[in-house]
């Protein structure tokens, strides 16, 4: 549950911090199946599944980053008490540190909890 604090909070900082800056004109969606679109999927230091989509992903073994570009769409699964529920997390930007498992979304952020379905 600490970690999934830790990560709405840094996201969040991410929103306010993007906000600041210019203007964006086109929001993050997710990535549609037509949209050519790939996917990453692996786990975060706290044994969380993740799954990163984006139409670029560019991972550097050496360091454990993961940059994605365009209709980012990460999602982590989180066991609670009462089920299993989803944070997705949709930018136009991101960069994932997978060793820290600190997550920095850019440009147009909009972070949710869903139901898995």
């Amino acid at each position: 549950m600490k970690l999934l604090g830790s990560i709405i909070f840094m996201a969040a900082l991410a929103a306010i911090t993007a906000l600041a800056g210019p203007a964006q004109t086109k929001p993050a969606a997710a990535p549609s199946a037509g949209s050519g679109a790939k996917e990453v999927l692996t786990t975060l230091p706290s044994d969380e599944p993740i799954r990163m989509r984006a139409v670029n992903i560019d991972r550097n073994w050496d360091t454990s980053m993961t940059h994605l570009k365009g209709d980012v769409e990460i999602t982590i699964r989180v066991a609670q008490k009462d089920g299993e529920r989803r944070v997705v997390i949709r930018a136009d930007e991101a960069s994932v540190d997978e060793k820290s498992g600190e997550i920095t979304p850019t440009g147009r952020v909009r972070i949710t909890m869903e139901e898995p379905k």
